[in-house]
Order: structure tokens, then C-alpha cells, then sequence
């Protein structure tokens, strides 16, 4: 026979007291009053006289929302049978059960039966099930709490702090008094929203147009206001979490990060080096092509609601609940990797044109500043990746909220720094520099020698044009005959051509664009072909 001790006896769970009760090993014994045990009942004693406490349990009857008029009358006709005192009268005499009816233990009837006494000096509590959605381990949380101060070295002020934290949830909230986190992340993204905003106004000033002209004033608009729809997705986790909040959240991310890498994308479509249908499409329908993007992110995001977000609400973290998004549908699931693999998809098309475009002059500083803020965003996606996948959020959700909302925070500005305000912040410096003074004058310089080189070019050509007309009559047929000699050789040679085009000649002519210095090259490039 294993010994417990008075600690043990009072931890004991409802299976071990119902051991006890089946072997009658016991003196007292704090249970559920039940007409099935051949004992006697007594009310627990209180700290004063007549003061005690008893909770009450049972069944719940409802009736169906949904049922017609006719069903719904029938339900209540019998509800109104089953509670009536004469019904409950009966109920207590024959199963010497409790009724929530007290004048019925006033009934001598009912007193020669069952013990009136108790069930008229009983005070009742009722359990708070409908505030939490498991009562089983709130109930469990609670006693074991209780257990650390009778039993264990808590004080009363520390238990009852622990027993109002598993009664309430916990959530991020801007009330100072609760916590600066929410407060300092909400005044840090307005901020930055609002510097954003504002440096928009640099693309109305004529010394900074220079350094903007990358992409045109409207697209500079849609990256930057890209840039802090992205931040504003931190909004959704302020406040109590709820499911059209955790819908929310990709929403704003998706459209901030279309709104804000598309336009970028879309020149350095058009500045490859061969024009093609597509290049020449985009750079025609820009708007439209930056529409589809948003397109697939709305249709993408409103596919969700299919298979919507669930909120857990037992999350327990160092004995505070708080709620968390979650999806466990399959599809829900599918959805979101898909979408994922579709950034990246995107990320390495950048990378790729970013390679292609690297040594333009006109281009090559903007296209270095991208690359970095491509790499920067590579980081954040892979942490928050990682963030996805680790218990961190289910340990301890306010350090998953303070490393998310930096990620986020950083994955935006550092693309609005890289993307825009760099352009700003170095047009401010070489303002009034004397190296920028040299460059324009130089430039200027480069300008008028063009402009004189190509008048001498066109009077030389006039004076040779007679001598050029007669050459062309004299070699007039021996060309047309070489040049059908010529035609059928290619035909012959075209054929060989295609077949030993190898993964040699791919890569040798992207590294021919990749050393491409200016853009005229490229047009000419293209108007020769």
C-alpha cells in the first residue's frame, strides 16, 4: 500500500477519489453529490459560520435556431413540461436529484426522500464555461495554482495574478498602462509611413529629378506607397485577434510588395538588351501589367476565405492566453506556399534582369542599389519563413511579435532606402559638389562635340553621294548575284546552326549582355536586327 501524504490526498484527480469511493477507504472526502453513493453529504465548511460553497453542474438544453415555427413551439411546449414543478417534483423523488426549482425542498413529500437541509443551504456558484472554450484545463490551471500556495511557496498576490491571467486573453494593446510595445511599434511604423509620404514632394523639385528619372514620377508613387502598405499589415496584430484580422495581414502584405517591386521589375523588363513582343508589351500596357500582379495577389488572397484561418484560443504562454492565426485546412495550407513560391519566382527574375542590366552606365547605380535591396529582402523572407515553422510564436508570442514587426519594419524601409531615398540623399551631397560641377560640364562638353561631329559627318556624305550612285550601278548585279549565292548558304548553314546552338552559346550571349555599357547600344543592337 503506497502512503500519500494530506497534499497528495487533496491533488488526488476524480478517477483516484472514485477509487477511494469504490473502496470505502476514506473518512472525508470533498466529491460530486451523486444519489448512487451509499454515503452521507455535508456542506464544506467556510472561514465563517453558514458560509459555504458548493459549484453546480449538469446538462444545458437549447433549442435549434434553425427549425421552423412549428418544431420551435413543439420544443418549447415540452421544455415548459420538463421544468414545471410538478415534472420536478417528480424527477427528485424518483432519481433523488437536484431541481433548480428551491421551493420544492419545501415540500414534505420531497423531504422524506432526500436530505432538504443541504439542498436548501447550499450556495451555488456557477462554473464560468461559456467565457472559455476549454474549461477542463482552465478548471485544471486554476487548481494547480490554488496547490502552489496552500502547498508551495507562492504568495496569495502571485496566485490570484497567475489566476486572472488564465482567465483572460492576452493581446498587444496600445494601452500604455498594459505594455509600450504595441504603442512604440504603432508610433515607429506611423512615423515612417509619414516620412515616405513626404519624400514623395522631391519628385516635384527640379535639382532631384536627375537622380529620380530610374522610374517615372507615378511609379515612384506605387513603390514608396507600396512600401508602407507592407508596414501597415503590423496594424492587424494591435488589438484582440480576430479571423478577418488574420486575412488581413497577407492582404497587406501581397499588394505592398506588388505595389512596391512591380514598377521596378517593369524597367528592367523594357532595358533588356533584345526587344522583343513581350518587352515591347510591357513598356505599351504598364498599368495593365502592373494590374494583373494585383489581379493574382486579389485573387490569391480572396481564395482564403475558402478555406479561412482559424484562431487557437488555448495558447498558453508563461501561464497568459493569447490567440494566434492559424491554418490548418489543406488547401489553406497549399495556398500559402504557393504564393510564397510566387515571390520567390519574382525575387529571381529581379536577380536575373539585375545581371543582365549590371554594367549600363545609365543604370548601374540604381541596379546596384536593387541588388541590395533584393538581398535584404531575401533575409527577411527567409526568417520569417523560419518564424512560420518554429515554436517561438507558440512559446512566447510577444518575442514573435517584436522580431516579426523589425522584420517587417526593415523589409520595408530598407527597400524604400535602397529603392528611392538613396537617389535623394546623394543628389543632396553632390548638389554643390565640385566633382557634380565637372561631370556637367563635361557633359555639356560631350554634347556640343556630338552635336558638331554629326553636321561634318552629314556634308561629307553629300559630297560623296554622286560618286556612291554610280559605284552602286556598276556593282548593282554582281551584288544581287552574291547575294543569292549568299542566301542559299545560309539556308544550307541555318539548319546546323540551330542544331549546335548548346548551352555554351546561351551563356556566352547573356554574358554579352551582362557587358553591355549603355542603352544606345542596345537600341542600335535591336534596330540592326
Amino acid at each position: 500500500m503506497v502512503e500519500l501524504s494530506v497534499e497528495d490526498y487533496f491533488k488526488l484527480g476524480v478517477f483516484s477519489t472514485l477509487d477511494l469511493f469504490n473502496n470505502g477507504n476514506f473518512i472525508f472526502s470533498k466529491f460530486w453529490y451523486s444519489p448512487f453513493f451509499p454515503y452521507k453529504y455535508k456542506l464544506l465548511p467556510g472561514s465563517k459560520e453558514d458560509l459555504s460553497g458548493s459549484v453546480i453542474g449538469g446538462y444545458n438544453l437549447g433549442i435549434n435556431r434553425y427549425i421552423n415555427e412549428t418544431k420551435r413551439k413543439a420544443a418549447i411546449t415540452a421544455f415548459e413540461f420538463l421544468t414545471s414543478k410538478e415534472m420536478q417534483k417528480r424527477i427528485v423523488i424518483e432519481h433523488k436529484t437536484f431541481s433548480g426549482i428551491p421551493s420544492i425542498y419545501d415540500d414534505k413529500e420531497v423531504c422524506s426522500v432526500i436530505d432538504c437541509e443541504i439542498f436548501r443551504e447550499a450556495q451555488l456558484i456557477i462554473r464560468p464555461m461559456n467565457k472559455l472554450k476549454n474549461y477542463n484545463k482552465y478548471s485544471e490551471r486554476f487548481r494547480n495554482n490554488v496547490y502552489d500556495f496552500l502547498y508551495g511557496n507562492k504568495t496569495a498576490s502571485e496566485v490570484l495574478k497567475n489566476i486572472d491571467d488564465i482567465s483572460r486573453i492576452y493581446y498587444i494593446s496600445l494601452n500604455p498602462k498594459e505594455s509600450f510595445l504595441g504603442l512604440f511599434i504603432i508610433i515607429i511604423t506611423f512615423i515612417s509611413s509619414v516620412i515616405m509620404l513626404l519624400s514623395l514632394l522631391f519628385l516635384r523639385i527640379e535639382n532631384y529629378k536627375e537622380k529620380l528619372n530610374f522610374l517615372s514620377n507615378d511609379f515612384w508613387v506605387l513603390s514608396v506607397l507600396g512600401a508602407c502598405i507592407m508596414m501597415s499589415a503590423l496594424y492587424t496584430e494591435i488589438g484582440e485577434i480576430k479571423v478577418i484580422k488574420c486575412h488581413f495581414k497577407p492582404i497587406l502584405l501581397c499588394i505592398g510588395y506588388t505595389l512596391n517591386l512591380i514598377p521596378i521589375l517593369h524597367k528592367l523588363i523594357i532595358n533588356f538588351p533584345e526587344k522583343n513582343i513581350i518587352s515591347r508589351w510591357i513598356s505599351k500596357h504598364r498599368y495593365i501589367f502592373i494590374s494583373i500582379f494585383l489581379i493574382m495577389d486579389i485573387v490569391g488572397d480572396c481564395l482564403y476565405f475558402v478555406s479561412p484561418y482559424n484562431i487557437k484560443e488555448d495558447n498558453v504562454i508563461h501561464g497568459k492566453i493569447f490567440h494566434i492565426c492559424k491554418m490548418n485546412n489543406s488547401f489553406g495550407q497549399v495556398l500559402v506556399y504557393c504564393m510564397l513560391l510566387f515571390r520567390v519566382l519574382i525575387f529571381f527574375t529581379v536577380i536575373f534582369l539585375v545581371f543582365i542590366e549590371w554594367n549600363i552606365d545609365e543604370t548601374k547605380k540604381d541596379v546596384k542599389f536593387l541588388l541590395s535591396a533584393i538581398t535584404v529582402d531575401l533575409l527577411c523572407y527567409a526568417i520569417i519563413f523560419a518564424l512560420k515553422y518554429s515554436k517561438i510564436k507558440q512559446n512566447n508570442y510577444i518575442a514573435y511579435y517584436v522580431i516579426y514587426s523589425i522584420i517587417v519594419i526593415i523589409f520595408s524601409i530598407s527597400n524604400y532606402v535602397f529603392l528611392y531615398a538613396i537617389k535623394i540623399i546623394r543628389s543632396y551631397l553632390n548638389e554643390n559638389s565640385e566633382e557634380e560641377q565637372l561631370l556637367k560640364r563635361i557633359k555639356n562638353q560631350f554634347k556640343n562635340t556630338f552635336h558638331t561631329q554629326i553636321k561634318s559627318n552629314q556634308q561629307e556624305n553629300g559630297c560623296v553621294s554622286d560618286y556612291s550612285t554610280s559605284k552602286e550601278s556598276r556593282d548593282s548585279k554582281y551584288s544581287k548575284d552574291s547575294e543569292r549565292s549568299s542566301m542559299d548558304s545560309y539556308r544550307k548553314s541555318k539548319g546546323k546552326m540551330s542544331s549546335s546552338y548548346t548551352y555554351h552559346n546561351i551563356s556566352q550571349k547573356l554574358l554579352s549582355y551582362h557587358n553591355q555599357h549603355s542603352l544606345d547600344s542596345i537600341t542600335n543592337r535591336n534596330s540592326v536586327i
